[in-house]
């Protein structure tokens, strides 16, 4: 797993005007979107490649 590429994925993220607030926690970037979204985004070591996981918050 690349963590400069998690990095650049982070920094990316600031422009779109949907992300509200973005993180990156070492194994994977962090984006809160508006509307009450979160996904994370991941490099899956069973599959080989990266992923991402939508979450709605309550």
């Amino acid at each position: 797993m690349s963590s400069e590429t998690l990095q650049e994925i982070a920094w990316r993220l600031v422009d779109y005007s949907i992300v509200a607030r973005r993180e990156f926690l070492r194994s994977k970037v962090r984006a809160h979107l508006i509307g009450g979204y979160v996904i994370d985004i991941y490099f899956n070591q069973t599959l080989g490649k990266y992923s991402y996981t939508l979450i709605r918050e309550n």
